[in-house]
């Protein structure tokens, strides 16, 4: 297959909308099951018209992003996937901080066990997991951070090229170093409930101790989900 025979730009936008639409995917707010589908598509089609230049310029030869041969060019898109999947999970991991969060708190304040449909995952989850959840993507677009998000799929072209080789050990450090700072920032979060459930349990475990006849576990639910 000789890809001479195709326009070299519609070679171009096919190849970048290969990273901009693995990105989409998986992008807070923007990639939420919730979010329609032809929307997101035809979203992530635009931003990729508009990102072209940027992309073409970064292309392994300028002009005619895809390579003579159509191994060589599949390759590049497969490869452009690869760094859109990796990006978009690095973003995701920001929704999974007020999941976490929503999770901490739930355990510590006796909500765990209340769950419902989560409209943007599709799935049954934790009450308060679903609203931090609602909250963060709230927050994103109110904050105009869907801005900082286009931005930074452009400027991806520029910090890690099309063609060039991810390495491993870079990738491995990448998400190590994220879903650290995730669970860290849950954990900041959600400290003051981790602080309060501890005390109170402990209280309550003290209480069973001296009065053993009395059903505590009862008597202290409403209690904690009040305080907490």
């Amino acid at each position: 297959m000789n890809l001479a025979l195709l326009p070299n730009l519609a070679t171009d936008f096919l190849i970048a909308f290969g990273r901009i639409g693995a990105l989409f995917m998986l992008l807070p707010a923007l990639g939420e099951r919730a979010f329609p589908t032809r929307q997101k598509l035809g979203l992530a089609l635009l931003v990729t018209l508009m990102a072209l230049p940027v992309a073409q310029a970064a292309f392994p030869v300028h002009g005619a992003g895809s390579p003579d041969s159509g191994v060589a060019a599949i390759g590049l898109l497969i490869s452009e996937i690869l760094i859109g999947l990796m990006l978009g999970i690095s973003g995701r991991l920001i929704m999974a901080v007020m999941e976490m969060t929503g999770s901490f708190i739930s355990q510590n304040v006796g909500l765990s066990f209340a769950q419902s449909v989560d409209p943007s995952q599709g799935q049954q989850g934790e009450v308060m997991s679903g609203f931090l959840r609602m909250l963060g993507v709230l927050l994103i677009f109110a904050g105009d951070l869907h801005h900082v998000a286009l931005v930074g799929i452009v400027d991806s072209y520029i910090n890690v090229p099309p063609g060039s080789a991810v390495s491993n050990g870079d990738a491995l450090a990448l998400a190590v170093t994220l879903v650290s700072a995730t669970f860290s920032a849950a954990c900041r979060l959600a400290a003051p409930f981790i602080v309060f459930g501890l005390v109170f349990n402990l209280g309550i475990g003290l209480a069973a101790r001296l009065a053993p006849q009395i059903q505590l576990f009862f008597l202290t639910m409403p209690l904690a989900i009040v305080l907490g």
